[in-house]
């Protein structure tokens, strides 16, 4: 095989020179960069096991702290009075259903007089058909406003 020499002008090699060095001053930083971060993820690990360790000897200390301690019946007193308002509430139910059902009778039986008492006395009530619209957020609102101050604008 034979060789061939490709000549190169001077502006030529200055370009191709300077980013050779370009490209290993990127190559350099980005390898000082690797090895910081690898130097913080080793610090990070140590900093991992550490905590670790601190928080297994609070675990400890608190169980030592709960075995000192008396016990407190705060809780099943707590869950005894829930349960006691629940059972009052349901027996309140209860006998207001059974206070409602007893009158519920009385008043089908006086409903008829009831009427005819009711139509005398009050006047009939107007319908007014309302448009029912849908809430904004405040989003749509603030949006709605910035679309209008463009309007105006243009």
């Amino acid at each position: 095989m034979s060789t061939e020499y490709v000549r190169i002008t001077p502006p030529e090699q200055v370009y191709g020179e300077t980013n050779l060095l370009q490209s290993e001053v990127s190559l350099l930083t980005m390898l000082q960069q690797y090895q910081e971060y690898e130097s913080l993820r080793k610090e990070e690990l140590y900093l991992k096991i550490e905590l670790k360790k601190k928080i297994s000897e609070m675990k400890e200390f608190l169980d030592v702290i709960a075995k000192v301690l008396p016990e407190s019946k705060w809780e099943e007193e707590q869950r005894k009075k829930t349960m006691m308002e629940h059972e009052m509430l349901g027996k309140i139910d209860s006998a207001v259903e059974r206070a409602k059902h007893s009158e519920w009778k009385y008043w089908k039986e006086k409903e008829p007089k009831i009427k005819k008492v009711r139509e005398i006395k009050e006047p009939p009530k107007k319908v007014k058909e309302i448009e029912e619209k849908p809430k904004k957020t405040p989003i749509e609102a603030e949006l709605e406003e910035i679309q209008k101050k463009l309007s105006r604008l243009q």
